[in-house]
């Protein structure tokens, strides 16, 4: 067969003859799939003959969404554009987080219609992320994290982690601002 993904086949002879083709993948897409038997020649020698029927048209749809599967990814968000993925912000930077929907083997899919997923961001306080935006297979969060720290962050689907979960966010201090800064010392 021929398709995006490798192809397993499996046979089972049966008791009466004929024979039960099994074709496995991981790769949602489209295959083309044949089978070819074989008979004496002529000459002696084996002839191969494509099955009537064959080639089949076959599309494998993905499987249902898998959290563990599924993918996390932190972009930041600069002057509106599309976010690049970061492992550092600074503080006070709108961190976007997309959960993107995947099965168990990886393929993007669909969420079902009641689906719950959440991301937080933990450190000594939890952050909650807000839903800013969805589609059939991603959900995109928002927050603004205000103090400097190294973060845990933790997408979840169903209450099950997703892909990768747990990932860092380090979350660096602003630039400095001297109208908000103090001499603090002991007098002479």
């Amino acid at each position: 067969g021929v398709g995006p993904g490798p192809i397993e086949v499996k046979t089972e002879e049966q008791a009466n003859g004929t024979c039960l083709v099994y074709f496995m993948t991981k790769v949602a897409g489209r295959y083309t799939l044949n089978i070819w038997g074989f008979s004496k020649g002529f000459f002696g020698g084996l002839e191969k003959s494509s099955l009537r029927g064959c080639p089949v048209v076959c599309n494998v749809l993905p499987g249902p969404v898998d959290a563990a599967g599924s993918l996390v990814k932190v972009l930041l968000d600069r002057e509106g554009g599309s976010g690049r993925e970061v492992s550092s912000v600074t503080v006070d930077e709108d961190v976007m987080v997309d959960v993107e929907a995947r099965d168990e083997f990886g393929n993007p899919t669909s969420w079902p219609s009641r689906c719950a997923v959440h991301v937080v961001a933990q450190e000594l306080e939890e952050t909650h992320f807000v839903q800013i935006s969805s589609s059939p297979s991603k959900v995109t969060f928002a927050a603004r994290i205000t103090k400097a720290s190294t973060y845990r962050l933790f997408g979840t689907i169903n209450n099950c982690p997703a892909g990768g979960a747990p990932q860092f966010l380090q979350v660096m201090a602003g630039p400095l601002q001297p109208e908000k800064c103090m001499l603090i010392g002991r007098p002479l």
